[in-house]
C-alpha cells in the first residue's frame, strides 16, 4: 500500500511552483519600485541643490552689482 497519492504529490508540486513564481514576481516588482523611488529622490535632491545654488548666485551677484554703483 502506498502512503503518498500521486495527486497529492502533483498538487504540492504545483503549489510550490506557484509560490516560487509569486516570490520571484514580488522581488521583480520590489526592484522596479525601489529603482523608480531612488531615481525620483536623486532627481529631486539634485534639482534642489541646483536651485539653491542659483538663488545664492543671484543674491551675491545682485549684492556685488549694487556695491559697484
Amino acid at each position: 500500500m502506498s502512503l503518498v497519492l500521486p495527486s497529492s504529490t502533483e498538487s504540492a508540486s504545483k503549489r510550490f511552483s506557484t509560490l516560487r513564481y509569486l516570490v520571484f514576481g514580488y522581488f521583480i516588482v520590489w526592484g522596479v519600485y525601489s529603482t523608480i523611488k531612488d531615481n525620483a529622490f536623486q532627481a529631486g535632491y539634485w534639482k534642489g541643490r541646483k536651485d539653491g545654488y542659483d538663488m545664492h548666485r543671484r543674491i551675491t551677484d545682485n549684492k556685488t552689482n549694487v556695491d559697484n554703483y
